[in-house]
Formats: C-alpha cells, structure tokens, sequence
C-alpha cells in the first residue's frame, strides 16, 4: 500500500464502464454537476436542481440499488434520528412545529442523505467516483469564472443579472448565497489542490492550474470570512495530519495563500470596496451575540435542548454556527452526533490515506482536507445543509468501505468480511 504523495504524478483517469454509467448514472453525474446552482422562489425556499436528479436517479434504479455497508457508521444514522428528535423536542415544548424544522431541515435531511445512497450507488468502481468528483471540480470552476466575469460586468455597470452575486458586490453565483458558494469553491479548491499536490491530480497540470487561479480568486470575491477561514483550517488541518510529502506541499500552499490574501486586504485603501466588504464588523459583533443567546438557551434547556427551529422563533435569527445550533436545539444529544459524525469521518479519511492505493489515498487524503473546510465553515454559518459537503462525505464513505486491486483497471475489492448487498 501506498500512502497519498509518493506516486509519480499521474492524471487519474476513470477508465471503467458500470451499468450505473448509461444511461442512468448521468442523471447523478448531472445532479453533482448542478451542486453549484439554486433558485431561490422566495425568501422560505429555495430549489435545488441537484435533488430533482438525485430523486430521478433513484427511482429508477430503486429495484437494483445497491446498499454498501461500510460506507456507513452509527453516528449517520444517531445524525439522522437527532433532527427528527429536535423537532419532537419542539412540538412538545411549544405544541407546534416551525416550518422551518417540517419541512426544511426534517425532509432536508432526507435529501441529504440521498445524495450519498446515490453517490455510493453510482460509484462501483473508483474511475465512477473520480468521475463524480472531477464533475464537481469542474462544474463549480466553471461556474466560479461565469460569476466572476459577470461580477465584474455588474460592477462596470454593464448587465444587472440580479440572479447572480449577493448585491452584485460579493461573488456568490447561482448559490445566493455567498457563504454558501465560499464553501462550495473551498470544497472543490481542496479537492483539486490536494490530490494535485498527492501527484494524482483530477487534470492536466494547465488545466489544474488555470482551475486552481480560478477557484482562488472566486473564493476571495465571495468575502466570505467563514470560507476564508475553513479553506486555511482545511489546508493546515491536512499538512498536519496527512503524511509524507503532501504534508510540506499543503503547508506552502496554506502560506502562498493566506500571504496572497493579506497582501490584497493590506495594498487595498481604507475605504475601498475589498477593505469595506471584507471588515463587515457589524456582522460579527451579531453572529457573537447570536452565539451568546444559544448558549444561554441552552443553559435554560440543558437535558433535551429547545428543540428544532425554537431559535428563530425566540431571537428572530438562525444560529450561524452548526455545532452552537445542535447543542442548543438537541442538547447534548445533538452535540454528541454532530460531533462524532464529523471525527468519524476525518478519521476515516486519514486511515484510508495512508493505507490505500496512491489512487484512492490521493483522493480520500483530498476528501479530508475537503471535510475538515467544511468543518471550519460552519463554525461561522450553519453548514451541515451544504450539499457538497454530504457530496464529501460520500467519497469519504467510498474510500473507507473499498481498498482498490492493483490491477490497473481501478477495480475495487472489498476489505475483509465486507457485504455489500
């Protein structure tokens, strides 16, 4: 076995054809394309052209649709039975259930969860699921230089195109939101960067390149703090926890890019559009203070928390930090699930990074710095409704359940007393 970043530098290619690839697989190859994209209907709903082909997928390959065991934990299903559970804790602390709790987050978890059912389904063999996240690197590259352009067609005054960028002043895409789409661009910059720097890149160097350019600059034009920072955690996070030389390799790239970042904010005059966008203090002070009322709601419910969406209800705001949000909401019990999801899935992560085939320890050693970017953002918004991160979270799964035969073909075997129904 090989640990990411010792194998010659080699463009990973999906070389196989599955019965999942034609002709139903690419409504799921569409589904993760779309990741990006969202049309919000109104100020309550947004729609994801992402869930209607995820939907799609499975219906028709609901009578062979493969369950893989492996890919599973307890804390999923504990994640699961937890909002359901906080919106039980809801009804019987205020007799109701807030639309935001049914149907937002309890048939949003669903959806959820589809998207890795599916993603594991699709992906019989690792050239499926290097295709799934080649997709979603490509896709959000291309709609990340779309966003831009158009930004700075809007700020010239050129074109309007109000679906597009938060006030045509941060980048935020089709995602209207530009936390959001920070998150989204940091998920796909780790992806590409890391198994690049693993001497497995998902493209051609030029390409991973321009892509890389790309990505970096978008993920500066949402000025998103939250991104800022979960792109630099994810980054550092991974020279300090992957092994070999990927380990020197991510800690200059942290550096490069956090030097080019302050350079930008330093060089910039006080009141220009780059300082202004990026201070926002008014914003920070609230999210400290929305934090401070969590707690404190919290320490009046400390056994079974509030409930789910009791807290837009008692201060009018949502909590912006997932972590704050479970432990107020769900107590202790909420707490404990997000919590031991999330380092269940690093760990598993890291393992396979280590012990698996360049290939695959290339691409899980990209899905833990990808996880842990997403941690770091939802430290400042509530992530866990982030598709792309349940997108990681699947390859994750993947990479644990599978350890691939050295056969050239990227056939995967199945690790010792593995049963994939």
């Amino acid at each position: 076995m090989t640990a990411a970043g010792a194998a010659p530098s080699t463009v990973i290619s999906p070389t196989s054809s599955t019965p999942t690839a034609q002709p139903v697989g690419w409504l799921l190859v569409a589904a993760i394309a779309l990741l990006p994209i969202q049309f919000e209907l109104s100020a309550e709903f947004r729609l994801a052209p992402t869930d209607i082909f995820v939907a799609a997928y499975i219906g028709l390959r609901l009578r062979s649709f493969r369950h893989l065991g492996k890919a599973w934990s307890s804390w999923h299903l504990l994640l699961f039975v937890t909002i359901f559970y906080g919106a039980a804790v809801a009804f019987v602390a205020t007799g109701q259930v807030s639309q935001f709790a049914f149907p937002t987050k309890t048939i949003g978890v669903m959806q959820l969860f589809a998207i890795v059912f599916a993603s594991l389904d699709y992906s019989r063999t690792f050239g499926d699921l290097t295709r799934l996240v080649r997709t979603f690197v490509g896709s959000a590259t291309v709609i990340t230089a779309v966003s831009i352009v158009v930004l700075y067609m809007q700020s010239a005054g050129t074109v309007e195109l109000s679906r597009f960028n938060l006030d045509a002043a941060r980048l935020s895409g089709l995602l209207v939101d530009p936390n959001a789409m920070g998150g989204l661009i940091g998920t796909a910059l780790a992806l590409l960067v890391v198994t690049a720097a693993a001497r497995q890149p998902l493209m051609s160097r030029p390409i991973t390149i321009a892509a890389a350019l790309i990505l970096s600059v978008g993920l500066f034009q949402t000025y998103s703090r939250s991104a800022w920072l979960g792109t630099g955690f994810g980054l550092i996070a991974g020279a300090v926890l992957l092994r070999g030389p990927i380990r020197r390799r991510l800690a200059l790239i942290a550096f490069v890019g956090v030097a080019a970042g302050l350079t930008v904010f330093l060089l910039s005059s006080a009141d220009s559009d780059v300082n202004r966008l990026a201070s926002r203090g008014d914003q920070a002070s609230e999210r400290v203070s929305i934090a401070g009322d969590a707690f404190a709601d919290f320490v009046g419910s400390p056994l079974f928390g509030t409930g789910l969406g009791t807290s837009e209800g008692r201060h009018g705001l949502q909590i912006h930090n997932t972590t704050i949000w479970f432990l107020a909401e769900m107590g202790p019990i909420g707490l404990l699930s997000i919590i031991g999801l999330i380092t269940v899935l690093a760990l598993w992560a890291m393992r396979s990074s280590r012990t698996a085939t360049a290939p695959i320890a290339a691409v899980a050693a990209a899905a833990l710095v990808a996880h842990l970017t997403m941690f770091g953002v939802s430290m400042g918004i509530e992530a866990l409704y982030q598709r792309h991160w349940w997108f990681v979270w699947a390859v994750i799964g993947w990479c644990h359940a599978y350890e691939a035969a050295d056969d050239g073909g990227g056939r995967p075997v199945l690790r010792r007393r593995e049963i994939a129904r």
